[in-house]
């Protein structure tokens, strides 16, 4: 995947790293990858064109797209699908799962079974081949809404180190984590996570190791203009933004929740994103 650079015209991100506290990041990070090679880990990301979040310019970038393959499937096809599912939902009769939407927080959630057989037999492109949820949601937009909120007991089990960090960012509260792995020659699909007139969302992305190259993709004049290489950033999610390629693993962890108003006016902003 070709990234060609935009030009210092526009500087969508925001380095949070000089208002952090960034004390114990490299014990994070050596925790995380101990736990990453102990627990098996979800995908994500293989439906971006079914789900129309894509520039125009981009389409091809996803390859394989798990919502077009749902509807093509054949009966014999659904079938085999529908085994692999761990929902009590894949057991509905085949005429009412096709009327059904597939995949994250949809209708019909996907197992890990039902992720590699997409792969492997259908070709499905998943961008992000570790996907954790810390603290997960049922709707993406459940993100912003704090009422209620824990992390995982296996969070609380393999990353202790790791959520006592997340507690100490300047958030209101957390209401949503995940650590997103792209493996080895992978590159993150461009895409957006909300309309670009939405309300910016308020979410610190760490990046330990400061190696995963973020871009926010400007798709009138077909280039991109990437992150700083940095340990932590911010970007409004509305804009199409995706990831290079890199021949290793790189890996970041998204925290969703409010800021509080003394890292707000830190950062140079005055009133609440939302």
């Amino acid at each position: 995947m070709a990234v060609s650079g935009c030009g210092p015209a526009r500087t969508p991100f925001v380095d949070l790293a000089p208002f952090l506290p960034l004390e114990g990041l490299a014990e994070v990070h050596d925790e995380i990858c101990l736990a990453l090679a102990r627990l098996p880990s979800g995908f994500t990301g293989g439906s971006h064109r079914s789900l129309g979040i894509l520039p125009k310019n981009r389409e091809d970038d996803v390859f394989g797209d798990y919502g077009e393959v749902f509807a093509t499937l054949d009966d014999e096809g659904l079938a085999t699908l529908a085994k692999l599912g761990d929902s009590p939902r894949w057991r509905a009769p085949l005429d009412e799962l096709r009327a059904a939407t597939l995949g994250e927080e949809r209708d019909l959630p996907l197992s890990w079974a039902q992720q590699r057989w997409l792969l492997i037999r259908h070709r499905v492109y998943f961008p992000w081949t570790t996907f954790h949820e810390l603290m997960p949601v049922d709707r993406w937009d459940d993100k912003d809404d704090l009422a209620g909120k824990d992390f995982t007991r296996e969070a609380k089990a393999f990353f202790p180190k790791t959520l006592r960090f997340l507690r100490r960012l300047p958030l209101v509260g957390i209401g949503r984590a995940s650590i997103l792995g792209l493996a080895p020659f992978h590159h993150g699909t461009v895409h957006r996570d909300a309309e670009p007139d939405a309300e910016p969302a308020e979410f610190i992305m760490l990046v330990p190791t400061a190696d995963k190259q973020l871009f926010v993709w400007d798709d009138a004049a077909a280039c991109a203009h990437p992150a700083p290489k940095t340990h932590a950033l911010w970007f409004h999610d509305g804009d199409y933004h995706g990831v290079a390629a890199a021949p290793y693993f790189r890996y970041s962890v998204r925290v969703d929740g409010p800021f509080n108003d003394e890292f707000r006016q830190k950062i140079g902003i005055q009133e609440p994103l939302r």
